[in-house]
C-alpha cells in the first residue's frame, strides 16, 4: 500500500534521514505515482529545499498537476 511506504517516509524524513526516505517515496512513486498524499508531502519537502530538486523533479515529470487534464483540448 502506497500511504505505509508515504507514512514511513515522511517519519525517516522528519528524522533527517534523506536516503531511506528518497528510497520510499520512490517506491511509493512507483506503486501510486499521482497519489494525492505523496504529491502533497513531495510539495512540501521540496518547498523546504529537503530533497534535491532534480531528483524531485524526475519523480513529478510528465505528471498532471491537480486540475490539470492531461489528454488534448
Amino acid at each position: 500500500r502506497p500511504e505505509a511506504l508515504i507514512n514511513m517516509a515522511v517519519a525517516l524524513a522528519e528524522l533527517g534521514l534523506r536516503a531511506p526516505a528518497k528510497r520510499l517515496f520512490s517506491e511509493a512513486h512507483a506503486l501510486a505515482p499521482n497519489h494525492p498524499l505523496l504529491r502533497k508531502n513531495l510539495d512540501l519537502l521540496g518547498q523546504a529545499d529537503f530533497f534535491d530538486p532534480h531528483w524531485l523533479s524526475s519523480l513529478t515529470a510528465g505528471q498532471a498537476q491537480p486540475g490539470q487534464t492531461t489528454q488534448p483540448q
